[in-house]
């Protein structure tokens, strides 16, 4: 399934408009309304044609360094249940 991010707001009637969907008249679709963080809020625009390599970098460790935690437990390698003959270490 894919997914389409929009950004809306809520209107002053408590009301949200989705204009310019990708899905056909009658189409039945699943809608999942989330708050955006005040985080998301100040994430640079991924679209703009000004980002430099530098900004690109801050970018994607700022949301790695959302995806673990402080406390992520490390891993030996006898965790890995079944080696990947194909994948050439490093």
């Amino acid at each position: 399934m894919i997914a389409y991010r929009i950004e809306a707001t809520i209107a002053q009637d408590g009301t949200v408009t989705l204009d310019d969907l990708p899905f056909r008249v009658g189409e039945s679709v699943q809608i999942i309304v989330l708050p955006q963080s005040s985080r998301e809020q100040n994430t640079p625009n991924l679209n703009h044609p000004d980002l430099d390599a530098d900004e690109w970098y801050a970018m994607s460790h700022h949301g790695l360094s959302g995806a673990y935690a402080d406390d992520e437990p490390e891993y030996s390698l006898d965790h890995i249940a079944q080696w990947n003959p194909d994948y050439a270490s490093r």
